[in-house]
Order: C-alpha cells, then structure tokens, then sequence
C-alpha cells in the first residue's frame, strides 16, 4: 500500500507545521481545523522562516502550498 494523502485535524503550532513539512514531501494534504482562517495564517507564517532556514525560493514555498488541497472546518 502507497500513502498518497494526509489528512491532518488540526493546523495550529505542531499541526501546520506538519501539513506543510508533508506537502513539500509530495503528498496530498487536506486539513481540518475549526477555524479555517486561524490555520491560514499559520502556513502563510511558515513562509519566510521556510525560505530563510532553508534557503528556499518562494516557488519552493508554493510548490509546497500547491499540494495542501483542502482547509474545511467540515
């Protein structure tokens, strides 16, 4: 069995850390957070400490974004 999605239930601290960490790995991520946009502002703060740390680009940052395919409070 191949593992191609994730699904994460909660994106706060640990949990969008996670989602993203997972999303740059090349799997499908779909996450579950009570408040949507709480768990936005979360990946959108890991965009320049990703870069920095990592010297990343900001294509490597979206290229990562790209594979989180769902934020629903469903």
């Amino acid at each position: 069995m191949e593992i191609k999605n994730v699904v994460l239930a909660g994106a706060v601290v640990l949990g969008s850390q996670i989602a993203f960490q997972a999303a740059r790995c090349g799997y499908q991520v779909k996450i579950w957070n009570r408040h949507i946009d709480r768990a936005e502002r979360r990946l959108a703060a890991i965009k320049d400490p990703f870069m920095r740390e990592m010297k990343a680009s900001a294509a490597d940052y979206q290229a990562a974004m790209d594979n989180i395919v769902d934020i629903s409070n469903d």
